[in-house]
């Protein structure tokens, strides 16, 4: 008798997390976004999941093909940005059924930064607010059945936002902040006008001399206390050639990794609270630091 009933609550947890609607995500920010409406709803997944790695230049892995298979939602930005995409759609969908969210096509969505086009929206409060809009949508054309549960989701996802940017508020009075990746603009665009961050994007992992004086230059006529890298830079090469007069500042902006857990609802509460963290943690450096 016991053993029928272990069988039969096993069958059960096996048919749950089959019904779970399997999404692919393009990157680890877009994956925690729409985690925080989906939860257990969903199995997803981030297919560019590389610490240091902007969906730009990433390939995909041959094992990773069949997540588009089976996915009943894939979410990415734009076919310029993730250019692995488009031709994976056209090989790769398999269900009749399959909702293909391009995040671009939403003209809410803020992409011009300066009057260019910056793809790394997630770390936009609007943008975020955009996506989760287009992912509550998808859902409920997914799973009408659990539209209120999606719905209390998204509003709990919007207090969360609020309160952050409640915590940014704080940062209003960061004198000239100056960056040296572009994946950083759309987080202090939370915060400061554009005319009031400099940039300074002929840094690259490769520092040459010239590169040095001309940054110099630009954090004496800024007076800046603090110069922002992402973590695909070479922070620790910065910190020796400027010798301490300033202080570098790494901001994880881009493939937000979520560490391999022993089971799986340990990887969704992960995914979950990734998004409050990062953007958390990045407010509380900058506070920390730079004020």
């Amino acid at each position: 008798m016991r053993l029928s009933i272990i069988i039969f609550l096993l069958f059960c947890n096996l048919s749950a997390i089959a019904a779970q609607l399997q999404i692919v995500a393009s990157n680890g920010p877009i994956a925690s976004i729409i985690a925080v409406i989906a939860k257990d709803k969903a199995q997803i997944t981030s297919i560019c999941n590389s610490n240091n790695v902007c969906p730009h230049h990433y390939s995909i892995k041959p094992n990773q093909l069949k997540d588009f298979k089976n996915a009943d939602l894939i979410v990415y930005i734009d076919d310029s940005f993730e250019v692995f995409i488009p031709k994976l759609l056209i090989k790769n969908l398999t269900k009749n059924k399959v909702i293909v969210l391009k995040l671009s096509q939403n003209p809410e969505l803020i992409t011009k930064i300066c009057e260019k086009t910056n793809w790394h929206v997630w770390l936009s409060i609007e943008n975020i607010k955009t996506i989760m809009n287009a992912t509550l949508s998808a859902l409920i054309k997914l799973d009408p059945e659990s539209i209120d549960f999606y719905n209390t989701n998204y509003q709990s996802a919007l207090a969360m936002i609020s309160k952050l940017e409640v915590s940014m508020k704080k940062l209003q009075s960061l004198s000239t902040p100056l960056i040296l990746d572009s994946s950083l603009e759309h987080f202090f665009i939370n915060f400061k006008p554009e005319n009031e961050i400099e940039r300074f994007y002929s840094f690259s992992q490769k520092i040459k001399p010239d590169d040095i004086l001309k940054l110099k230059k630009s954090i004496e006529s800024t007076s800046s206390k603090c110069i922002f890298v992402s973590s695909k830079n070479n922070a620790q090469r910065l910190v020796d050639y400027l010798a301490d007069s300033v202080k570098v500042i790494t901001l994880d902006s881009e493939s937000w990794q979520v560490q391999k857990p022993t089971t799986r609802k340990i990887k969704q509460k992960s995914i979950e609270t990734l998004l409050q963290e990062k953007i958390n943690g990045m407010i509380d450096l900058l506070a920390a630091n730079c004020l």
